[in-house]
């Protein structure tokens, strides 16, 4: 059933009730689920923070973990709002301001109806542990009546900011305004700057400096993609170009199947030859890559080009150890979810151990990624890791140190 708001306002429970053909039972229902949300409101509003960092990659929100803070300090509040069964103009608003805030954060649009079943199986799994199942049923149908909502709100969002971003994306290419920042990565030893990676900004005459976060979603989307990859990857040829520096670039699955894409990489790598070295290819695992052999074969291509293979977010999920013999990486980053809370989480400590142990007889030296303490720096030390990235270290910046 859909419930999106087209007959608001409701201006009372009782409206509510009646709006959205609520029985009696559901009705009582509704004042214990209330009760609660109440007793676990702080609760709720930890795990659904943390979920986003599991959920999500963990460098993507790193750059926006102020906002990310900020917002989801709110969520125990939203979550008792959700069983007060008032969702009149004013909740309405409310959750149009969570999807303004979404949006600002950079999260996908289908992240959206992820965080609803989230927040769907956190309350399934509350009331079991209660031994609450007669409230089940009233409590799918508020989430339902919710995710509507706020999928319509966001979708209303999304619509009206699509032209307006196409638009910024091909500005910035047309003008020469993808750039990369470069976040430094240290040696866990020597402390000393390895490498450098390219992340991708877009730098907005009005707005400032862009994070992808707002507009590469978009550009997949909208099939834009492709070219501004190779905006960036020209940027980050020139900025290199007769320097010492080592740099690392991000490839996508989209850079490896396009046929086109992959000629254009290898050539570029080839007109870069005397200083070829210097360059890193993180590729980037997806369930989208699933013709291994064209993967394969375009990392030995661009080896012999110089240029050295690292698998990117090693641990995500999509990425294991049969892909190593395959492609034979000199570099394995260990991907962000598994690094943020390697300190306190036994599990995650004993993954990347294993991971580094395993790299080590191997002959392949690994990266932390999103090192954000001095705690999980000292811990990736301890397990073996070669080097460390992290807003702890440092952050991206337009220049080298």
């Amino acid at each position: 059933m859909n419930y999106a708001r087209e007959q608001l306002p409701v201006r009372n429970i009782q409206d509510t009730f009646e709006h959205y053909n609520f029985s009696r039972g559901e009705q009582a229902s509704l004042v214990e689920l209330r009760d609660l949300a109440k007793l676990n409101r702080d609760r709720f509003a930890h795990d659904f923070h943390e979920f986003i960092f599991t959920f999500a990659h963990a460098r993507a929100f790193i750059e926006n973990e102020s906002q990310v803070s900020i917002h989801h300090s709110k969520m125990g509040e939203w979550f008792v709002a959700l069983f007060n069964g008032v969702y009149d103009d004013g909740y309405g608003n409310y959750l149009d301001e969570i999807s303004d805030a979404h949006v600002r954060i950079g999260l996908p649009n289908h992240y959206v109806n992820v965080g609803m079943s989230y927040v769907r199986r956190y309350v399934r799994n509350l009331l079991m542990q209660e031994g609450l199942f007669d409230l089940m049923d009233a409590a799918e149908k508020i989430i339902d009546i919710n995710l509507d909502i706020l999928t319509s709100s966001y979708n209303k969002h999304d619509e009206t900011n699509v032209l307006t971003t196409i638009q910024l994306i091909r500005d910035g290419m047309r003008e020469q305004r993808v750039l990369p920042w470069l976040q430094p990565i240290f040696h866990t030893e020597s402390l000393e700057v390895s490498h450098y990676e390219c992340l991708m900004r877009i730098d907005h005459p009005v707005a400032g400096i862009l994070s992808p976060m707002g507009f590469l979603d978009i550009a997949k989307r909208y099939r834009t993609y492709l070219s501004l990859s190779r905006s960036l990857i020209d940027a980050a040829f020139n900025r290199f170009r007769a320097t010492a520096h080592r740099f690392a670039i991000n490839l996508d699955y989209e850079d490896i199947l396009d046929r086109s894409q992959r000629e254009y990489i290898l050539e570029q790598l080839r007109l870069f030859a005397p200083f070829s070295g210097q360059i890193i290819l993180e590729l980037v695992e997806s369930e989208h890559m699933r013709d291994r052999a064209m993967l394969e074969s375009f990392a030995e291509a661009a080896r012999g080009h110089g240029a050295t293979i690292a698998i990117d977010d090693f641990g995500s999920g999509f990425s294991n150890f049969d892909h190593i013999i395959g492609i034979r990486p000199e570099c394995i980053k260990i991907d962000g979810s598994l690094i943020r809370d390697v300190h306190t989480n036994p599990v995650h400590a004993a993954a990347v151990e294993s991971i580094a142990l395993m790299a080590r007889r191997l002959g392949i030296y690994t990266v932390a990624e999103f090192v954000h303490s001095q705690e999980v720096f000292e811990t990736v030390r301890k397990l073996g890791i070669h080097y460390a990235q992290g807003y702890y270290l440092g952050a991206p910046q337009p220049q080298v140190l």
